[in-house]
C-alpha cells in the first residue's frame, strides 16, 4: 500500500474505532440502572434485561413496620392479590417448610390476554445484618406430571404461561422501619409489541408497592 494511500485510510480507520468505543460505551451504560420515576420516598429504575428487547425493573421504598412483618406479609401469597397491581388470584400450591413455597399466581392487565405464571419461592436471612431476601423462579412445567390437588387449578388454558421469569424481594431493616428493594424481570410471553410490554411493566411495582406501604402504615396486615 503506498504512503498516500495510508493516509487517506487513517481518518477512517479512526473513526471506525472511535465507532467502536461509542458502541461499547453505549452497551455499558444501558446494562446500569436508570431511574425512570419518583414519587416520593418510591423510586423506579429499568435496565436491559437477559432478553435484549426486554428491561428488568428495581423500586424501592420505605415503610414504617419492621422487617419480620413485612417478611410474613410478603411470604403470605395468599394476599398478594390484595397488592401486587394487576394480580387477580394467587395461592400456595406447595409448601416444603416456611423457607420454601409453590406459587400459582394469575394476572390481567389492560389490552393484553392474562398471563399465569407458577413460581418457585425461596427465603434466605441473614443472621448478621438481618437482612431477609425473597427469590422467584418461573417454573411453568411444575404440575406438569402432578394434576391432582392444588395443581388442578393451572391447567386453565384461558391463559399464557410465563416460562421465564425471575425476582427478588430484598428486606433491609432500618431501625422500625424496613426498605424493599424489588428486583425482577419477566418474559411475558405471546406476541407483545415491547412498547406495550413496558408500559405495563412500568405500572406494576410502582402500583404495587405504593399498595404494600399502604397495607404495612395502616395496620391491616
Amino acid at each position: 500500500m503506498t504512503r498516500p494511500s495510508i493516509r487517506r485510510l487513517r481518518p477512517r480507520l479512526f473513526c471506525l474505532v472511535l465507532l467502536v468505543i461509542t458502541l461499547s460505551a453505549c452497551a455499558t451504560v444501558s446494562k446500569d440502572w436508570q431511574l425512570q420515576k419518583e414519587q416520593g420516598e418510591l423510586k423506579y429504575y429499568t435496565r436491559m434485561g437477559p432478553v435484549a428487547s426486554l428491561p428488568e425493573f428495581r423500586a424501592t421504598v420505605e415503610v414504617d413496620a419492621p422487617v419480620d412483618k413485612v417478611m410474613n406479609f410478603l411470604m403470605d401469597f395468599g394476599r398478594h392479590a390484595e397488592w401486587v397491581h394487576g394480580c387477580v388470584q394467587s395461592s400456595v400450591i406447595a409448601m416444603d417448610d416456611f423457607s420454601t413455597a409453590y406459587i400459582y399466581q394469575v394476572t390481567k392487565l389492560p389490552v393484553v390476554s392474562g398471563r399465569d405464571m407458577i413460581m418457585l419461592a425461596k427465603i434466605t436471612r441473614d443472621d448478621q445484618s438481618k437482612q431477609v431476601a425473597i427469590n422467584l423462579t418461573a417454573m411453568p412445567s411444575y404440575c406438569d406430571n402432578n394434576p391432582d390437588g392444588h395443581c388442578a387449578q393451572t391447567q386453565n388454558t384461558r391463559y399464557v404461561r410465563v416460562e421465564r421469569a425471575t425476582g427478588t424481594f430484598l428486606l433491609t431493616p432500618r431501625g422500625a422501619q424496613t426498605r424493599i428493594e424489588w428486583t425482577q424481570f419477566i418474559d411475558p410471553a405471546g406476541a407483545l409489541p415491547d412498547w406495550l410490554v413496558r408500559a405495563n411493566l412500568s405500572q406494576v411495582p410502582v402500583k404495587s408497592l405504593r399498595n404494600l406501604k399502604e397495607i404495612m402504615e395502616s395496620g391491616d396486615s
